[in-house]
């Protein structure tokens, strides 16, 4: 199996035709507008939220409270951030300004928000490890940036040229992430059931834990569902599909990531509200997060081809 990545000018070219074409699928206006219809609403969410919870001082305390505050943060940073920026990108079919600053600002809410960020890692690992990696791969690269701005992310860092760069952020950042999400997930579930089932050797109750089963697994189905795509595309790279075959479904797959931070809020909403009106029937359980932030997957493979 070959593992090599190259340098490809044509993959480039079309991968920048992609973001533009009005004959495909979802043309760019098109992406445009759902993008902002479903942001705005997304954005006051999370504020709303945030307020419920740092407004109140038991939740403040909560250790679980806090990663889902630490988590609404970083997606509230990427929805006025990066989400901005790629409409505006979307809209003038050109970053601007077109600046270095910008593209390092773009690359940066792109890159270092998507990676491992989750409750299953400690905090402070997740705290250290997403602006460390973006300082060594991007903040001071040993390479010459070039920056295209007629490109979504100017291109990318001139470091997603190296192949063992490329291959580490394929399986570690992508593929072993999703796969970590759907067994943690699956191991949370149990944990729940077994805490009163087994430890406490209560008979099990469905309509007992109805709720919070069906809170863990809408929050991982969110993260699956937008993030399988992209992690089934590095898969078929690394095991040589064509180029020619995964290029087309990139973009599509890219756009997806978007809507893990935009929907995520809204299942946070709920189960806050569901605990605001009925304070005392049950403690919080604790909230799922996702394991990694929507991947752009256009920063990776807008200069290299996994074959």
């Amino acid at each position: 199996m070959d593992m090599n990545f190259s340098y490809n000018n044509e993959f480039l070219n079309s991968s920048n035709e992609d973001d533009f074409d009005e004959n495909s699928v979802i043309p760019p206006m098109i992406r445009f507008w759902i993008l902002l219809i479903f942001s705005i609403p997304s954005i006051i969410c999370s504020i709303v939220i945030l307020y419920l919870l740092l407004n109140h001082k038991e939740h403040r305390r909560s250790l679980n409270h806090r990663v889902v505050i630490i988590q609404l943060i970083g997606g509230l940073i990427y929805l006025l951030t990066h989400v901005p920026i790629y409409l505006n990108y979307l809209r003038l079919g050109y970053v601007w300004p077109q600046t270095p600053t910008m593209c390092h600002i773009w690359w940066f809410v792109g890159d270092e928000e998507k990676r491992i960020f989750a409750h299953y890692l400690p905090i402070t690992i997740i705290i250290i490890y997403c602006p460390l990696y973006y300082l060594i791969v991007m903040g001071f690269p040993p390479c010459e940036n070039i920056y295209d701005y007629t490109k979504k992310l100017c291109s990318s860092s001139c470091l997603y040229r190296n192949d063992i760069l490329l291959l580490y952020d394929a399986i570690f950042n992508d593929i072993l992430a999703t796969i970590l999400i759907a067994i943690f997930s699956i191991s949370l579930i149990i944990r729940v059931l077994w805490h009163n089932q087994i430890r406490y050797r209560q008979r099990l109750q469905w309509r007992k834990h109805q709720k919070i089963i069906i809170i863990l697994m809408s929050i991982s189905m969110i993260y699956l569902t937008f993030n399988l795509p992209v992690m089934i595309l590095d898969l078929a790279d690394i095991c040589g599909l064509s180029q020619h075959i995964t290029e087309k479904f990139e973009p599509y797959f890219d756009f997806l990531n978007y809507f893990i931070f935009i929907f995520y809020p809204f299942i946070c909403l709920g189960t806050m509200l569901s605990k605001i009106r009925n304070p005392r029937r049950q403690r919080l359980v604790g909230i799922v997060g996702m394991t990694a932030i929507p991947r752009t997957k256009s920063q990776n493979r807008q200069t290299q081809q996994l074959r």
